[in-house]
Parts: structure tokens; C-alpha cells; sequence
């Protein structure tokens, strides 16, 4: 699977983050990464490019990544979900997962929670969770509409959770997910024309909370990173040419 997510700064969301747009017109809130196989690579999304250098090398293939306010990592793999603390660089698994449960992404919520989603005790249809990780115990809170399935991220957008799927024919959809009832949740916007839309973020760019998707265009033949107008669902292509096939977990 392939994912973005964001490691903010405290003193705006959290930390060992930077403003990547340092130009009076273009101010991005929060450092972007994309997953690779070995790590979580910093994303200029003014300069529409991948750095070198990994977030943390600790971790090899998570199924999915996601950062807490005050800067700290946590990465889901077949086992539970490990925090990297912020400070100190040290892990520690803070929550064991059944063992039928096959991650598909995360994202840490402002309650503290953190919310993933996969296929639960053999059921066809995706499954939202909440995962305490100070306690470790988590709450199975429903399954999403039938004939739906995650192509990527969940994000928080204006407090509300959404999610990247596919419906039954292959359409990328993106869907609001209420927390308290996941069977509620509805198609907001559709992407025909894009396909694997395995990454979503919500960052405060240009002084506007702005919502970028990573996706394949079908009409160009090239992956790209899209900026998504959340009032019409128009996706424009704000950074071309960001390979997939090199982004993966």
C-alpha cells in the first residue's frame, strides 16, 4: 500500500518539521513525507521533489504511517502499531491488533485516538477502528457501505474523516466517514480518470486548510500529486511525475 502522511511541528501541529514554501506567495504548514519501502522520505511540495534522506530508518515496510501533535511517529505493521518517540528516537509497541486484521492505513485523530480501517473477522466489507495508544485497547466502531474498498488514506478535513476507496466497478471515490457511524458514510467525490489514489493530506497551505491526493492520471500515464477543490472535487495536478512504483509500503 502506498500512503502520504504528515509529521507537523508543535507549535503549529508538530515537530523536527519545516515550512517548505518559503516564498511570500506559497506557505505550506507542515513537512510532507511519502512512504517507501525502507522509511518515510521528505516531499517539497513547492518544488515537487522527493528527498534523499529518511524520516527514520527503524522500520521496514509498515503498512502504514501516521504522527501525533507533538511530533512523535507511529507505524502500523502485521503485529500492532509502534511509536517512534519524537524525543528520544526510541520504539515501543503501544497497541497489538487481532490477528485477523489486516492493516490498510491510519491516521491520528485530534481526540488522540488513532483510526484505521481493514477487512475484520472475514467480512468483505472495511472495518473503522479507533486505537488508543496510551492504553493499547481499541474499539471496533463499524463497517463501512458494502462495495467499497480503500485504495489509501484516511485525513482528517474540517474535523471530519475521510477516506480514498474504490467502489465495486474500480471508480476512485472519495467518501466522509462519520466516526460514530461508519455504515453512514457517503460518497463526497468521485476521481474518473484517476486511479490508485493511495495517499491524502490535509495541510494549511497558502493560509487555507488544503486537501493533496497522490494518484495515477489515466489520461497522461503518469502518477502526480493532485490538489483536490473540496466544494467542486476538481483535482488539479500540482506536482507531476511522482513515481508510484517508488513509493510503496
Amino acid at each position: 500500500m502506498f500512503q502520504i502522511f504528515i509529521k507537523v511541528k508543535k507549535s503549529y501541529l508538530g515537530i523536527l518539521a519545516i515550512c517548505l514554501c518559503t516564498t511570500q506567495v506559497s506557505k505550506l504548514s507542515a513537512q510532507v513525507y511519502i512512504e517507501y519501502g525502507d522509511g518515510a522520505y521528505p516531499v517539497d511540495i513547492c518544488g515537487c521533489e522527493v528527498g534523499s534522506t529518511p524520516l527514520n530508518n527503524q522500520f521496514v515496510d509498515p503498512y502504514s504511517m501516521a504522527a501525533d501533535p507533538d511530533g512523535n511517529v507511529y507505524y502500523m505493521d502485521l503485529i500492532g502499531i509502534v511509536k517512534i518517540d519524537a524525543v528520544t528516537g526510541n520504539t515501543n509497541l503501544v497497541a497489538v491488533l487481532p490477528p485477523d486484521f489486516l492493516p490498510i492505513c491510519m491516521v491520528y485523530g485530534a481526540d488522540g485516538l488513532i483510526y484505521t480501517s481493514a477487512s475484520l473477522n472475514g467480512s468483505v466489507n472495511e472495518t473503522l477502528i479507533a486505537v488508543n495508544p496510551i492504553t493499547g485497547t481499541y474499539t471496533v466502531l463499524g463497517e463501512l457501505p458494502a462495495g467499497f474498498y480503500f485504495q489509501g488514506d484516511l485525513f482528517f478535513y474540517q474535523g471530519q474523516l475521510y477516506g480514498l476507496l474504490s467502489d465495486i466497478n474500480g471508480l476512485s471515490v472519495m467518501m466522509q466517514i462519520p466516526i460514530g457511524n461508519p455504515g453512514g458514510a457517503t460518497v463526497v467525490h468521485t476521481f474518473p480518470g484517476l486511479s490508485g489514489l493511495v495517499g491524502g493530506i490535509s495541510v494549511i497551505y497558502n493560509g487555507v486548510e488544503t486537501v493533496f491526493i497522490l494518484g495515477y492520471n489515466e489520461a497522461t500515464g503518469e502518477s502526480a500529486l493532485f490538489q483536490v477543490d473540496m466544494m467542486t472535487g476538481v483535482a488539479t495536478v500540482f506536482c507531476p511525475g511522482i513515481a508510484l512504483s517508488l513509493i510503496h509500503i
